[in-house]
């Protein structure tokens, strides 16, 4: 990185020119903090990126074992990587947590930003207050890619 002139490396870009003018990369590279002997920390993150078709939401998807497949990320930096993700995913659905919920409309909003990097099918209970504000969360059921199964009644069978 030192060979790039200063106001192309990634943290002196924020500095200079601020958070819009940083491509996600770069943004990346950050996070990385250094790369290995062959390759600069944005090296590291532009071959990231490029594994994840230049997609944050793919790179979302990718597991720490498929993170670490990339020689110079090891399981620090894919804990960091995958945790940065983690928390923008959570601050997308926190907007949500306190709206008010006025239809499907709403829920579906909610329940992508909290849903949308699940690599399998899930049944999930949202708990509202009387004012129709989520209260709780809760994931019932995990399956595979194309469907999970719920069972109405966790506890077995009632006797009557």
């Amino acid at each position: 990185m030192k060979d790039l002139p200063l106001d192309e490396r990634p943290r002196e870009k924020m500095r200079m020119k601020g958070l819009d003018a940083m491509g996600d990369a770069e943004l990346l590279a950050i996070l990385i903090q250094n790369g290995n002997r062959e390759k600069s920390a944005l090296e590291l993150a532009r071959e990231l990126m490029k594994r994840s078709r230049n997609r944050l939401s793919d790179l979302s998807r990718l597991s720490l074992r498929e993170l670490m497949k990339t020689k110079g990320i090891g399981i620090a930096k894919a804990i960091l990587i995958m945790a940065a993700l983690e928390l923008g995913k959570r601050r997308m659905a926190e907007q949500y947590f306190s709206e008010t919920i006025t239809g499907s409309h709403s829920v579906a909003k909610y329940l992508q930003a909290k849903l949308m990097d699940l690599p399998h099918e899930v049944f999930a209970v949202l708990f509202l207050n009387r004012a129709n504000r989520i209260r709780h969360f809760e994931i019932i059921s995990s399956g595979g890619m194309t469907g999970t199964v719920a069972d109405p009644n966790p506890r077995g069978p009632t006797k009557t």
